[in-house]
């Protein structure tokens, strides 16, 4: 399960990449039936990978997880007081990986950031360009294959929604024309002398949409 600092972190990420230049992918499953999963790959018009693992916390910075650095340029994605934390330990033992950090949008002309507000992401260490430490075309295809179960994963939300809302609308529709019945078998006997136990059940179930066997004839102009 996702944290809400995760959701945002993928978020800005999203927001920070070239739509025009950028292919990018989350949680992607590199080579046939692997077990490797990057959180990140984007590729770009200059043929280059870039990898980035996304971190929310210490203990998620020191977890067992495979780190997947195997791009042309790699990030960690996290929050600058996890940055802080952790400062040491990444020129000491992730040489040459980059950071991002989250930053309010600063005004034209500003210089000073303001750290760990969640609206863009700032590059607070850049990464050194290498040569790639996979094959492309498995990168490639891995990419390809965890698009396209995005793709059916969005049109099968799609889905739901639409049938969701459809039952939505007809359960009003029901609901309507149930009470409207209930209206008018109300009106019919109001001043008549007549059963009305027998009646206020036959108008509960009515609005249940129960069927209790009870058919009321109100006359030919009801």
């Amino acid at each position: 399960m996702e944290t809400q600092r995760t959701k945002d972190l993928k978020r800005l990420l999203s927001s920070h990449f070239n739509s025009r230049n950028d292919f990018y992918v989350f949680e992607c499953t590199y080579g046939w039936g692997g077990k490797e999963i990057v959180d990140c790959i984007m590729y770009n018009c200059q043929r280059e990978v870039h990898c980035y693992e996304i971190k929310q916390s210490l203990s998620d910075f020191h977890s067992k997880n495979k780190l997947s650095f195997f791009g042309n340029k790699n990030y960690f994605v996290m929050p600058y007081e996890l940055y802080k934390k952790v400062e040491k330990e990444l020129y000491t033992n992730y040489r040459g990986i980059g950071v991002y950090v989250p930053i309010k949008q600063p005004k034209y002309g500003e210089k000073d950031y303001e750290f760990d507000v969640y609206e863009q992401l700032y590059c607070i260490r850049y990464a050194e360009k290498i040569e790639l430490k996979a094959d492309k075309e498995v990168i490639l295809s891995s990419m390809l294959r965890s698009m396209q179960r995005d793709l059916e994963r969005k049109r099968r939300f799609e889905h739901i929604e639409t049938v969701t809302k459809l039952d939505r609308e007809i359960q009003c529709e029901v609901l309507e024309y149930r009470i409207e019945s209930v209206k008018r078998v109300l009106e019919y006997f109001s001043g008549l002398d007549t059963d009305f136990d027998n009646l206020i059940v036959h108008c509960i179930n009515k609005l249940n949409g129960n069927i209790d066997g009870i058919e009321l004839v109100l006359g030919d102009d009801k």
